[in-house]
């Protein structure tokens, strides 16, 4: 059974005919396969011992694994109750899931839970596909390398290097990453990163056929659904591939336009989206010189000189393996087209990790570079480095079976990642536990979501619970984790990509000292150890701990605040997300908060909330934020912020909340503004009376409606547009036309139709 040709558009269009297998970048091998298939077999099973020790149902350690542990709770729970809208109230003041971030991961740990019908719990099923990654990243390597071209002894090296980097530049493709920093989406991408850079090198040689170009497609889609960022390393890496062949050069374009083109098309149901609400997607909003421009030309050449790049603590056997790689690849530059590929995407990602603090924006010759986090380039560095490491390693093979038989070579060479393999077995003794090994446990993080949720049955208000270092509980296993055991949702911050910050950005700053402050983002709880300051203030305030166990106390925290609240519009603020964070710094730090007084947030001067006379407006151009005075100049703001009524115009008499609805009657003195203690959005819909009303985007970062004097009925409700979902059902359909095709027409030739 063979495939018809695949008609590819552009100059001088011809068929193209099935992919041969790319030439080998070493010495045909005489060993048997089953050699390297036995031993690739038997370093999945060593990974796999240690690992077992999180296949239990308790949470595990690793930061970021908790936060990602509650999006699965909360995903499996909409899932059950019939819920797509994909909310997510516990993070970030509350954030829509899959538009700001990638969906994958968290439907595959999902997905275990729910297909196993239960007998694999929430947390099994998430420890599970933890170790299940872990063990499939040599084996997905050594397919990736296959696919690339390299020989079966540079692929199999490869494998077997793949899980040993230990590296100073810890966010890369490293055990630190998958278990220390829980790095749980990356992990996917630590997983697929090799599989779709071979497939999509076979995908765009001239001569590969439809199958390439769908299975080379349909591996970066699965990255970009994992993370967008190593999506964009790989279509990057491709256009390497393409140069690299310049006698080839307009047949290889239209291949790799053809892939890009599919994948784009796949992803409208998120583009789309993204594109339309781009006005709030302010991105993360800290990091320090590193994170964002890269490490510097010094910093990663001593880490590569000195071993630390991939040999950070070990014996620097995958750093010669890589020297001796690049060796060989520079001598069969012209010869061996994998090999000048591989070479290029390593010299140009370390070139993007050393980044503009050695280049400028020369680095930006790759424009996606000036919305991305530079130092995350540390990951395709280290997967394009393994790959040249297995083919060092591959050489040595070579060169010792000219004096001993092959096997006895291959062995030898195998006997030098010995070394490296002990100290990451003893790495992973201390990366593979669970929340046991904390001062915590889930029993007390039970307790406490179980005293919350008593509270709220009781007659407590709803509201968000805080836990923060400030507070001596700020952990990522602490404050992200305790999500999964409460209904309530949590004040953590989140970092969700492209996700507009303005919300958890200002929770960052929050002084838990100051009740003022947790009422504005509708704190009800806290959680503290006995030891702190918040523990003594709440002592002399006569408030009792809900719940006191002996590393946590559990507060409920008093004032009649609710989600809905009355406040005054002051004035305005323009300029995106990222530029208002510092006129929004003062409005948090002033006396406004407390008065109800707020401000209107737009990207521009758009018609929202008149300004009365007097009223400031704040125009934010870099860290500059600047008053309009009344003949239009712009002046640097230098006098305090200051209340400026003579209190709330209203309040409100009643409410209701679900995560995606808010209710509530309020009964205003003066016309007003009725705001939402949430993240604003533009999928928040405002109704007063039952009637649509325009939702107005307020300081810090919430919804607010405006509502006339007197007594009112006010609603808001999070209503996604109903497009994405047409569009993802039209990704479906396409992708199932294009893989049942082929199956079509063969089956039609056997018949002779």
């Amino acid at each position: 059974m063979t495939e018809g040709p695949l008609e590819v558009p552009g100059p001088a269009a011809a068929p193209i005919a099935p992919a041969a297998t790319p030439p080998s970048s070493d010495a045909e091998t005489t060993l048997s396969p089953w050699l390297h298939r036995g031993l690739l077999a038997l370093w999945v099973l060593v990974l796999l011992l240690p690992a077992t020790r999180i296949l239990r149902d308790l949470p595990i350690y690793g930061d970021d694994h908790s936060s990602h542990r509650t999006a699965v709770h909360t995903l499996v729970a909409l899932l059950r109750s019939g819920s797509f809208d994909l909310y997510c109230p516990t993070f970030n003041l509350g954030f829509p899931m899959y538009l700001y971030y990638q969906p994958l991961p968290h439907f595959a740990a999902a997905g275990l839970h729910l297909v196993s019908f239960g007998l694999l719990g929430e947390q099994l099923a998430f420890n599970l596909s933890v170790v299940l990654l872990w063990c499939a990243f040599p084996v997905a390597t050594y397919l990736g390398a296959r696919r690339l071209g390299l020989g079966a002894t540079a692929a199999l090296f490869s494998g077997l290097a793949a899980p040993l980097v230990s590296s100073t530049f810890g966010f890369g493709f490293t055990l630190t990453s998958v278990m220390g920093h829980g790095l749980y989406t990356q992990t996917y991408a630590m997983v697929l990163f090799p599989l779709a850079l071979g497939a999509g090198y076979r995908a765009v040689q001239p001569e590969a056929g439809r199958r390439e170009l769908l299975l080379g497609a349909a591996l970066l889609l699965a990255t970009a659904l994992c993370h967008a960022f190593y999506a964009v390393a790989l279509a990057t890496a491709l256009g390497v591939v393409v140069l690299c062949r310049p006698r080839q050069l307009t047949a290889g374009l239209w291949r790799a336009l053809s892939l890009g083109g599919l994948v784009v098309v796949s992803l409208l149901f998120w583009i789309a989206p993204l594109l339309e609400t781009r006005d709030v997607a302010g991105g993360w909003p800290w990091g320090d010189q590193d994170r964002i421009h890269g490490y510097g030309a010094l910093k990663v050449l001593r880490a590569l000189a000195t071993g630390k790049l991939l040999d950070d603590g070990q014996l620097p056997v995958l750093t010669g393996s890589l020297l001796v790689g690049t060796g060989v690849a520079l001598a069969r530059l012209r010869s061996a087209p994998p090999l000048r590929a591989l070479l290029a995407c390593f010299a140009l990602f370390l070139f993007f990790l050393m980044g503009r603090r050695t280049f400028g924006h020369l680095v930006d010759l790759q424009p996606a570079n000036l919305g991305l986090e530079l130092f995350r380039y540390a990951g395709p560095v280290h997967g394009c480095a393994v790959l040249l490491a297995g083919v060092g390693l591959a050489q040595l093979v070579r060169w010792g079976r000219r004096a001993i038989p092959e096997a006895a070579a291959l062995l030898g060479a195998v006997a030098l990642l010995a070394v490296p393999a002990v100290m990451l077995l003893q790495r992973s003794a201390t990366h593979f536990h669970t929340i046991r090994s904390y001062e915590l446990d889930e029993r007390d993080l039970t307790a406490a979501g179980r005293a919350v949720d008593d509270a709220v049955r009781e007659g407590t208000p709803p509201g968000r619970v805080y836990a923060h270092t400030k507070t001596g509980h700020g952990t990522h296993l602490v404050a992200g984790l305790l999500g999964s055991f409460t209904s309530q949702p949590l004040g953590q911050s989140y970092g969700v990509g492209m996700h507009d910050s303005l919300g958890f950005y200002h929770l960052e700053y929050l002084d838990p000292l100051r009740p003022s402050r947790l009422a504005l983002y509708n704190f009800r709880f806290a959680l503290a150890r006995p030891d702190t300051a918040f523990a003594r203030a709440q002592h002399e305030a006569n408030n009792p701990p809900l719940l006191a166990r002996k590393s946590l106390s559990l507060y409920r925290l008093p004032g009649d605040h609710g989600y809905l609240d009355v406040v005054s519009p002051v004035g305005r603020i323009v300029g995106p997300p990222r530029a208002v964070r510092p006129a929004l710094d003062r409005w948090v730090d002033s006396a406004l908060p407390e008065a109800g007084e707020v401000f209107e947030v737009t990207p521009t001067r758009e018609a929202g909330l008149p300004l009365e006379p007097g009223q400031p407006e704040l125009v934010v151009r870099s860290k500059l934020v600047e008053e309009r005075t009344p003949d239009g100049r712009l002046v640097p703001l230098t006098r305090p912020l200051l209340p400026r009524s003579h209190g709330r115009p209203g309040r409100v008499l009643a409410s209701a909340s679900a995560p995606t609805r808010h209710a509530g009657t309020v009964h205003l003195d003066r016309a007003g503004l009725v705001a939402l203690k949430v993240a604003y959005h533009p999928w928040w819909r405002a109704e007063v009376d039952r009637r649509p009303a325009r939702a107005l985007h307020v300081s810090p970062a919430f919804p607010a409606v405006r509502v006339p004097r007197g007594l009112h009925e006010v609603a808001f409700a999070f209503r996604p547009p109903r497009y994405p979902r047409w569009l993802l059902g039209g990704t479906l359909l396409l992708w199932a036309l294009l893989l049942v095709a082929p199956f079509r027409r063969a089956r039609g030739r056997r018949l002779g139709t």
